[in-house]
């Protein structure tokens, strides 16, 4: 080999020389495993042709044996039947000498197992005197006799009735001379003699032989079946043979698995040329290849070492290999070593400068030796400041002595230290790093160097702090939040618990805070509610706490109280506070608040009942008339209790136990009833009847109110078109619509669909909207309410004058009518105020080309007051109070006949109509 050749073969790489080497171990063991092979191929058809020549020989010599046999005893025989012919006497035959005669013969036809005389009446002579068997029945006895010119018949394998013994017969029919029958001489084989004949043939351990008459059925078989002799006569065969006895063949080889003992075997079949018999021999294959697998072995332990042979040649040769590449290398790399080396110097010294950590090199005395550039930044420390002196000159006053020695007992017993720690900077200012020293070691194990790295953590700690306000407070307020307040309650308890003292819990909310957020927006809402919680806190104490639960509700929390006259001090100072004016836009604007207290352990063990309790208390100042504070009392447990009943069976109310009423609307022009107004009513099982100022504030908190104004509608609707269809009246129906339901996605649909569902004109429908439900959005609610009025039903404003409609949003509103509210009829006409206002509004309505009409007209002064200001139409007791469907129709009867000004004047003098 060439010395460039040689340079070739060690630029290979370690794998691609592995992959040659390996490919050629494979290919030439491939080769030489191709050959054993093909070599034990032959080898096995040779075994096999063998295994087929010795059943075909042991099949050949065992035929002429067994037609010797039968031969012999056929020409034994047919002497006998001479002999017996020839001792007939001229009136009868000596059967005794008969006997005597087979007796002598008998001992010279050893390969006859019993010889019997039977006469002509199937009797056989015994050996004792007078002692026969009758075979009369037996099928070659019949046959003889039946066939005069019969020559030698075989029988079937039978059970001898005198021996006991299995066995065949071959007889021969006994003719005289004068043509009468004689009976027959019978030689009997027993089945054993030809069981003891094949087991004198070698077969190996499972090799068989099977005898078989000319049914298939088996007459002798070796070694014995599991059946024993119950197996004679079985003619259960495997396709094979069936298949080749089928064919007619006569002789042939095959292979098969035998049923028996489920083992495969090479057979020879012969069928007797001479004689109805059918012979088998089989050759067990694992018999017969025993010789062939042993030798099988032998070639695989000679390819397996062949084959680690191989691999111990190339592994010699991958590592001669190995060696010479490496000698190569090493001259290679040696040169290039120390540039290499230079190189990662280089780059470890620009990794050190350029790193955007920290970096410090100290001696084993902790002096600085070099500091890296991104130090520099962060502490205000030129190397030329640093080096020389020791990291103290970064020491901050935020950790104690036992810190720093903590921090050197570790890093001299561990070699390593890490953990957060507050330096400071050349300015002095403090900064957070996350700091890891490690010690150097000589390999003498002594410490030559401390190097330090550390990370300015500063803003994470600044995040983390930020974080910790974002999940514990509230951003608009920067009070504590929900989270946070029931940690400092919870705590609080315990505290209250241990040293046997008193606190208390406000739950407050700002009164008509809606109103404002929906008329100013959203921006004057968060501008007052950042107002109000400066004011709650100015009105409390260090200790006590002050949190934002959400939306305008807050809840504040007072510790080492004395008792309930200090907790109602400390609430009416909020109230007082939180109502002072407060300039939102440029607006002077009033709020108040609804307080709820109750006080620990008086009203509750715990922050949950607690909670609730105040919750109660809250909305009975709520009821109370708002901007007041209410402590939680027995009666408001209750009342609570009460609601909650009365929420539980509102969800069992719809429909069977809800029903409505109907309070007429009259034109005041025109003296008739023109409308009337659905009211719902709970008449309830045990609490009788119940207003809807119970129920539907319940309904709307437990999200039934659309279901509930759902079957409002549609129950009206059904009245309506049953007064008009089946009545001929044409009266307007008025039903309240509430802000959940007119904001649901399928309100359009689902009144289209009553309407359609009810054969109602739409022009007999009018839905009553407050100003609440039109201001909270009035883009979308505009063009809601241009979908509805597209129908063809009216829309009207209800309450009108008690909300904060802007007269610019309501001129755009698609509405037909106003609805006076009955705050401003009452006192009508006596009170200045309400006169104005209800002048006011029905001037507005008038320019607006609108409907007006007032509700809750319970006197006739108040009607004539309307009518002279040209108020269109009015309802209320003076009228009519709220009917059932069945009195509306009469009244309306009536009103024809009398006119509405008559029950007006019957309704003043205590005659109401209904």
């Amino acid at each position: 080999m060439t010395e460039k050749r040689r340079k070739l073969i060690y630029t290979l790489s370690p794998t691609i020389f592995l992959t040659r080497l390996a490919g050629t171990v494979i290919l030439v063991n491939s080769f030489v495993v191709l050959i054993v092979a093909l070599s034990a191929h032959q080898s096995k058809i040779h075994y096999q042709e063998q295994a087929r020549i010795a059943t075909r020989n042991i099949s050949s010599a065992l035929e002429q044996t067994i037609i010797s046999n039968f031969e012999k005893t056929d020409l034994a025989l047919t002497s006998l039947v001479d002999d017996i012919v020839g001792m007939k006497s001229a009136s009868r035959i000596d059967e005794r000498r008969i006997n005597n005669h087979l007796k002598k013969m008998h001992v010279r036809m050893p390969f006859i197992d019993t010889l019997r005389y039977v006469n002509s009446k199937g009797d056989a002579l015994l050996d004792s005197p007078d002692s026969t068997v009758n075979i009369g029945d037996r099928d070659y006895f019949v046959e003889l006799r039946d066939n005069p010119t019969a020559q030698m018949v075989i029988s079937k394998p039978v059970k001898g009735l005198i021996t006991g013994k299995w066995t065949i017969h071959l007889a021969r029919r006994i003719n005289f001379p004068d043509g009468t029958f004689g009976g027959i001489i019978s030689a009997g084989i027993f089945l054993d003699s030809y069981y003891a004949l094949f087991s004198t043939i070698t077969l190996g351990d499972r090799g068989v032989i099977s005898l078989r008459d000319k049914d298939r059925g088996i007459v002798a078989h070796y070694p014995t079946l599991p059946g024993g002799v119950s197996e004679v006569g079985r003619t259960s065969i495997s396709s094979e043979l069936r298949r080749l006895m089928d064919a007619g063949q006569t002789a042939a080889a095959y292979t098969a698995i035998a049923g028996t003992d489920h083992l495969e075997r090479t057979y020879y079949y012969r069928k007797l040329s001479k004689y109805p018999f059918h012979l088998l021999v089989g050759l067990s294959t694992d018999d017969y290849l025993l010789g062939w697998r042993h030798a099988q072995v032998k070639h695989g332990l000679i390819v397996a070492v062949f084959f680690l042979f191989t691999l111990y040649a190339s592994r010699l040769i991958y590592r001669d290999w190995k060696t010479g590449k490496m000698n190569m290398a090493a001259l290679e790399n040696s040169n290039t070593m120390l540039l290499k080396q230079q190189n990662e110097l280089e780059l470890a010294a620009q990794v050190f400068e350029q790193s955007r950590q920290c970096m410090v090199i100290t001696d084993p005395e902790g002096v600085i030796l070099r500091v890296n550039r991104y130090f520099t930044e962060v502490t205000g420390y030129t190397p030329e400041e640093a080096i020389g002196k020791t990291p103290r000159v970064l020491k901050s006053n935020r950790h104690d002595a036992a810190f720093y020695e903590s921090l050197w007992k570790r890093l001299i017993e561990e070699g390593e230290w890490m953990g957060e720690i507050w330096n400071r900077k050349k300015n002095g200012d403090g900064f957070a790093c996350l700091l890891n020293i490690s010690s150097v070691r000589n390999t003498a194990g002594t410490i030559v160097n401390y190097i330090g790295i550390n990370e300015d953590i500063t803003e994470q700690k600044l995040s983390s702090e930020r974080i910790y306000n974002l999940a514990h407070y509230d951003i608009l307020t920067g009070l504590p939040n929900r989270r946070l307040f029931n940690d400092r309650f919870s705590h609080a308890i315990q505290q209250a618990d241990r040293h046997k003292r008193q606190l208390a819990i406000l739950l407050l909310d700002i009164d008509n805070f809606k109103n404002i957020n929906d008329t100013l927006g959203h921006q004057a809402g968060d501008l007052l509610l950042q107002i109000v919680a400066d004011r709650i806190k100015d009105c409390l104490r260090n200790l006590d706490t002050v949190a934002r639960l959400g939306g305008d509700e807050f809840v504040i929390l007072l510790e080492e109280i004395s008792g309930a006259l200090g907790v109602k001090r400390v609430a009416w100072k909020i109230i007082n506070a939180v109502s002072e004016p407060i300039m939102l836009q440029g607006s002077r604007v009033h709020v108040g608040v609804s307080i709820g207290a109750c006080t620990y352990p008086d009203d509750g063990q715990d922050a949950a009942i607690l909670f609730k309790n105040a919750d109660t208390a809250m909305y009975r100042a709520k009821a109370a008339g708002k901007n007041n504070c209410q402590f939680f009392d027995a009666e408001m447990a209750q009342q609570a209790l009460k609601r909650l009943s009365v929420e539980s069976d509102l969800r069992m109310a719809i429909p069977n136990e809800l029903f409505l009423l109907y309070q007429p609307q009259a034109e005041i022009g025109s003296d008739r009833i023109v409308g009337v107004e659905a009211l719902v009513r709970w008449r309830h099982p045990q609490r009788g009847i119940i207003g809807p100022n119970e129920f539907i504030p319940i309904a709307e908190e437990i999200s039934m109110i659309n279901q509930l104004g759902e079957w409002v509608l549609l129950t009206a609707c059904r009245q309506a078109a049953r007064w008009y269809h089946e009545e001929c009246l044409s009266l307007r129906v008025a039903v309240n619509i509430s802000a959940h339901q007119l904001m649901r996605d399928n309100f359009v649909s689902m009144l289209e669909s009553i309407l359609y569902e009810c054969c109602l004109p739409p022009s007999l429908l009018e839905l009553e909207l407050t100003e609440s439900v039109l201001m909270s959005n009035v883009e979308g609610i505009i063009v809601l309410l241009q979908r509805l009025k597209k129908l063809g039903l009216s829309i009207a404003l209800d309450d009108f004058g008690t909300g904060y409609s802007s007269l610019a949003y309501l001129k755009r509103l698609p509405i037909d009518r106003l609805k006076i509210d009955r705050s401003f009829i009452q006192d009508l006409p006596g009170d200045k105020d309400d006169v104005a206002i209800t002048r006011t509004i029905i001037a507005m309505a008038r320019s607006l080309n609108l409907g007006v009409i007032a509700e809750g007209v319970e006197h006739v002064s108040q009607f004539d007051f309307l009518k002279k200001e040209g108020c269109e139409e009015f309802q209320g007791y003076a009228l009519a109070k709220p009917l059932p469907p069945e009195d509306v129709a009469h009244l309306i009867k009536q009103t024809r006949a009398a006119g509405v000004m008559r029950a007006l004047e019957y309704n003043a003098h205590g005659a109401v109509l209904l």
